[in-house]
């Protein structure tokens, strides 16, 4: 069954859109955060010895109990909601695109605002336009708070395109070319064999991520046709080829490359969904059919892997083979991959009324924000009730922005 024209389908997300725009326009741009707990001090102080059985429990007790009580959690540990670059860079871009449709509501103070913070709060001290986390971030090494990462600022740095791209604004271009001098000057880069570049995730280390290194590759090629430059365009496929490299035999990419991975097969609905939106941008903005014919292998693989009927809906598998937890987070990146590639590929634009109606009905609460996840393990379902800015609000904000401007195209 063809989704993708349910007659409901514009007015439901429509729907859906008002009441969060509604919830956010009441809570402020602050908020929780999943990682803001881990972020403590003394939970990286606890963390840097979970080798030892001691250590191991008391992080597993605290993640669990803030994931049981996530509100209690925070009140108990005196975490405050904090603004968020990537929410804000989240919101801009679903803001400006709705500003652009006939939705009958002005978004553009909304957008004005979100551009306004961003600007106001650039990482200092780097070659250009960049953003990070609010919060300690303790990956395979420590990341300090406000240290520019290359997947938060390619999403602000995609806010200040998508306005560029509607507006023709030439400021927007300008802080775009400045987020490129961040990417090519302050990010460390590492070659495979090929003598392909992978881009690091931070100026601090020397990760080698799939889905940030792409998002950078297609932001330069982007960047790069845009103003005419070849080397940026170059640089970018480059980074773009060391996916392609990589790819399993299925089509589908692991978090880490092979040089850093120490298990293969971890991956997620959503960083999947941001390695095969940036592989669609490297070939449009390109012309490659190696992109092209990498994107295809990962479409066949994906929508083999990640969708689950339920009644009339479809749930966004969290992993490939499992839906547990539904995360709020795949939900919106099931429905921003699929309404991405809808203009170039007919079967992405089957599933999104499907993600659409079960998002609606399990997800969204009646006051209007998303839940952060659902478990069923049996028995004993439970819902993790918190409304995380970043990580559900902000993303599904672009989602159904994203959503209204695919069923308003299919309609015309």
């Amino acid at each position: 069954m063809n989704n993708s024209h349910h007659p409901d389908s514009y007015h439901l997300a429509e729907n859906m859109l008002r009441r969060l725009d509604a919830w956010v326009r009441t809570n402020g741009w602050a908020g929780y955060d999943p990682y803001d707990i881990r972020g403590l001090p003394w939970m990286i102080w606890i963390g840097k010895r979970r080798k030892h059985a001691p250590f191991e429990l008391l992080e597993r007790i605290v993640n669990r109990g803030a994931a049981v009580f996530p509100g209690a959690g925070r009140f108990l540990f005196r975490v405050k909601p904090r603004v968020n670059a990537k929410a804000m860079g989240l919101f801009a871009r679903a803001y400006t695109i709705l500003h652009r449709l006939d939705t009958g509501v002005d978004y553009a103070d909304r957008a004005a605002e979100c551009f306004q913070w961003l600007r106001r709060n650039m990482s200092p001290g780097y070659s250009g336009a960049a953003w990070g986390y609010p919060f300690d971030w303790a990956s395979r090494k420590l990341i300090p708070q406000g240290t520019p990462s290359s997947v938060v600022t390619c999403t602000a740095g995609d806010a200040f395109r998508t306005a560029w791209l509607l507006s023709g604004d030439p400021d927007a271009l300008n802080v775009c070319k400045s987020v490129g001098r961040f990417l090519t000057k302050d990010l460390n880069r590492a070659r495979n064999d090929k003598g392909h570049t992978c881009f690091s995730y931070t100026p601090v280390d020397d990760f080698q991520v799939h889905n940030a290194n792409l998002m950078v590759a297609e932001f330069l090629v982007w960047l790069g046709k845009t103003i005419d430059d070849p080397a940026l365009l170059e640089l970018g496929a480059s980074a773009g080829y060391f996916a392609l490299d990589e790819q399993n035999d299925d089509g589908s990419l692991d978090y880490w490359s092979r040089a850093q991975r120490t298990v293969k097969g971890q991956m997620d609905h959503y960083h999947t969904g941001f390695e095969m939106r940036a592989l669609c941008g490297l070939w449009r903005h390109t012309g490659d059919e190696a992109f092209l014919n990498g994107l295809k292998r990962y479409d066949a693989f994906y929508r083999k892997h990640y969708l689950e009927p339920e009644g009339d809906g479809l749930i966004p598998r969290f992993k490939p083979g499992s839906t547990q937890p539904v995360d709020i987070h795949s939900c919106a990146e099931a429905l921003i991959l699929n309404t991405t590639l809808a203009p170039h590929f007919p079967q992405a634009a089957e599933p999104v009324a499907g993600f659409l109606r079960w998002i609606a009905a399990n997800m969204q609460t009646t006051e209007g924000w998303f839940i952060y996840r659902l478990w069923d393990k049996g028995h004993l379902p439970r819902r993790e009730v918190i409304p995380y800015l970043r990580w559900g609000q902000a993303w599904m904000m672009l989602a159904l922005a994203l959503c209204l401007k695919h069923f308003a195209e299919v309609r015309s």
